[in-house]
């Protein structure tokens, strides 16, 4: 059974640098910290609704007090800005700022297909950092 608001039972993690067991959806050590809005994993995703329950990971900004770990924050920022990134596309918000970006960034910025994808891989990026199965040059 885990605790209200956490995908993980506490103790599910192990902060090695830290000596510390914590919940591995949002890597927070104390059996006390606050429900999450932990990344979503292939088996949490395939739970979710299709009609955008990922909601407050990628919709709603979070400030760095929010997460006990950097790599939480920076998980949870890398996909809200690159899910903002395709939003903003879409509805054409970005098309009209486009402008003042040198000509090559510019077709990078109106690539649906870009930024889909990048999207996709940031997600993918933090699931592997979640996992602890990032390479140790990037992990430093």
């Amino acid at each position: 059974i885990n605790p209200a608001g956490h995908q993980s039972v506490w103790g599910s993690w192990f902060d090695s640098d830290r000596g510390l067991w914590g919940f591995a959806c949002c890597k927070a050590t104390s059996k006390d910290a606050p429900a999450c809005t932990s990344l979503p994993t292939p088996q949490t995703q395939e739970a979710l609704p299709e009609s955008g329950t990922k909601k407050d990971f990628e919709t709603t900004w979070r400030p760095r007090e929010d997460f006990e770990t950097s790599e939480g924050f920076v998980v949870h920022a890398s996909i809200y800005l690159a899910f903002q990134w395709l939003k903003c596309l879409q509805d054409g918000t970005l098309s009209a700022r486009a402008d003042c970006f040198d000509v090559d960034v510019r077709k990078v910025l109106l690539s649906e297909q870009a930024a889909k994808e990048s999207l996709e891989q940031v997600k993918k990026f933090g699931r592997r950092l979640d996992d602890g199965k990032v390479p140790q040059k990037l992990a430093q």
